[in-house]
């Protein structure tokens, strides 16, 4: 009789458990989306796949890397260079990617970092950097991803070099969402797109940019 009472206080203290902790999760889900909102994103950021492949395909990575030891040739010729951190940005850890890209894809990203910079100082708001999440994808990591991701394509532009993923959803060292830096790093990443220098696809299941620098 005691090992039953016993026994029905833990199955009530468990349920209980699992209780709060999904309610403290779906509090803390509820209050991420609710931070972020990126207004008008996926109309004005919208330009589909075909379209990013197309620009990928210009890119002086003419063809797709098979593993990474492929990559060391094209470090060795300068075609590829290594992605650090820079003003106005930084690098996340990719699992199923390299910090490489091709030599104008970085430049591009330096005046996106810099004029994300200014529009932070110009605002007087301390520079939270938006964060890199994905850049080279050889086929090897590409055939990997999939097996995890059904919305990873074969043909992906990140293939080509060309191609990198920004947060939007997070920005800084403490991955914390950010409004404000959100609202500052849209109208960079419109003018941009305005200047014809790249592609972007506003992704909500990746909660990231999508971007193809023009070659």
């Amino acid at each position: 009789m005691r090992k039953m009472f016993i026994l029905s206080i833990l199955s009530v203290v468990i349920v209980f458990g699992f209780a709060k902790r999904n309610y403290l999760n779906g509090r803390f889900k509820s209050a991420l989306t609710k931070s972020v909102n990126c207004k008008n994103c996926e109309i004005e950021f919208n330009e589909k796949n075909s379209i990013h492949i197309t620009a990928s395909k210009k890119s002086s990575l003419h063809s797709p890397i098979k593993k990474e030891i492929g990559i060391r040739k094209f470090l060795k010729n300068k075609i590829l260079i290594q992605l650090i951190e820079g003003e106005g940005y930084r690098i996340d850890k990719m699992p199923y990617s390299y910090p490489f890209l091709t030599a104008k894809t970085i430049s591009f990203i330096d005046e996106l970092g810099m004029e994300f910079k200014t529009a932070c100082e110009l605002s007087n708001l301390p520079c939270r950097p938006f964060i890199i999440t994905s850049a080279l994808r050889t086929k090897e990591t590409v055939n990997k991803l999939q097996k995890i991701n059904s919305n990873a394509k074969t043909e992906s532009t990140h293939l080509y070099g060309c191609t990198f993923d920004i947060a939007w959803s997070r920005f800084g060292y403490g991955n914390n969402p950010d409004q404000e830096m959100l609202d500052l790093l849209i109208p960079c990443l419109k003018n941009m797109q305005n200047k014809k220098k790249c592609r972007i696809k506003f992704e909500t299941n990746q909660a990231c940019f999508h971007i193809t620098a023009l070659q």
